[in-house]
């Protein structure tokens, strides 16, 4: 429901927009923006971190509540390593979402079922660097050139196939590839 703002949640009834449509559900999937924007009134008894996200466990659940997940950027997932905050990646959100639908689907299953801890992976970077010259940072590597300016094309493509048909993906990143080349 694209550009149907959620104004109020209670329990299995969600209200929607100025008129305050109500609409029930039994699990709700809420997604939303590209930046950790929370005010505090998104829910009641939340915890903020850094940068205005939803502070999370190990489980990425939102602090202190126990049935209520949250991934991507409003999310502020830490390595537990090191305690540092994730970057808000695609590679963070695809992952944080992977394991959380496997979460609900256990949960769905068991309520008292067990679920491991999120365990995050290492997020490797390829920066386009300007002309047709990236930088790819890997776990105990750097590799530089028109080669890695080329595998980020590749790596583009093989998400967005990920998410559409084949024929979109290509047409969207012949896009990108043929904007870029013009505009270098």
């Amino acid at each position: 429901m694209p550009d149907s703002h959620i104004v109020d949640v209670w329990p299995n009834l969600l209200y929607i927009g100025k008129e305050k449509r109500t609409l029930p559900f039994d699990l709700l999937v809420w997604t939303a923006g590209v930046e950790g924007a929370c005010d505090g009134e998104i829910m009641y008894d939340v915890h903020l971190a850094k940068n205005s996200c939803l502070a999370v466990d190990e489980r990425l659940r939102v602090v202190p509540h126990k049935n209520i997940f949250t991934v991507g950027d409003v999310a502020a997932s830490c390595d537990p390593k090191t305690g540092v905050c994730l970057p808000m990646t695609v590679e963070k959100a695809l992952s944080e979402g992977s394991y959380v639908s496997r979460a609900i689907h256990l949960l769905a299953r068991d309520p008292n079922a067990r679920i491991a801890p999120y365990r995050p992976k290492a997020s490797r970077y390829i920066l386009p660097l300007g002309g047709k010259y990236a930088l790819l940072e890997g776990k105990h590597v750097v590799f530089a050139g028109v080669t890695i300016w080329f595998l980020k094309y590749f790596i583009l493509f093989r998400y967005l196939v990920s998410i559409t048909s084949l024929r979109k993906a290509f047409g969207r990143t012949a896009r990108q590839f043929m904007i870029y080349i013009q505009n270098d």
